[in-house]
């Protein structure tokens, strides 16, 4: 017989509402996903999730320093959520050399969010989502982020689609804000490509 493989789980916990001023209906449940827990119960099998980050061009030794620095310490900040009680803890890092070995093509799958500019006439089969919009702590009167529609993972585009990062601060730091939306694709083999 096989055995039962959970990928993920879902645990609901009662929260009461702290920060309003008034308490009405102060008393909610939020649901929570718990990716690759780890050892088995009742019978079940869980596996370990991984996340991975793919390097490549990073512009100048200064920033892929700084980059390396900001994922090493994600062990110790996680990756958000209510980190006290183990959400969006991350156990380790691992650096590992990597390298494609898919063949050559003219049409690559989207892996990441993308922000094409001229390039859109280049992208053939893709959906799109708004990214950006948060609010930014302290500026006095509200102030938000500016909004950007960009292409989903899964897009097909041909391979010379590079992308852009994208300013999103408001009017006066622009420049201080930045969406990243280059495109990471993966090659299509040419027999999947018979409809494009």
């Amino acid at each position: 017989a096989g055995r039962a493989l959970n990928l993920y789980q879902k645990q609901a916990f009662p929260k009461v509402k702290v920060h309003d001023l008034d308490q009405q209906d102060g008393y909610f449940h939020q649901t929570s996903v718990h990716l690759g827990s780890w050892g088995s119960a009742k019978g079940k099998h869980y596996v370990r999730t991984h996340y991975y980050f793919l390097l490549d061009g990073v512009a100048s030794e200064k920033a892929q320093l700084l980059l390396k620095g900001a994922i090493h310490a994600l062990p110790d900040f996680g990756i958000g959520g209510e980190r006290s009680v183990g959400c969006g803890r991350l156990a380790g890092i691992i650096d590992q050399d990597f390298s494609w070995s898919l063949p050559e093509s003219d049409w690559t799958i989207g892996l990441s969010l993308i922000n094409p500019q001229q390039e859109i006439l280049d992208c053939r089969y893709y959906k799109t989502i708004m990214r950006g919009g948060r609010r930014l702590a302290g500026m006095g009167t509200p102030t938000y982020l500016r909004r950007v529609r960009m292409l989903q993972e899964g897009a097909l585009l041909k391979s010379g689609v590079g992308g852009s990062l994208v300013p999103i601060g408001p009017k006066d730091e622009r420049a201080a804000f930045r969406r990243y939306g280059q495109h990471l694709g993966a090659p299509i083999h040419q027999n999947y490509l018979a409809h494009v």
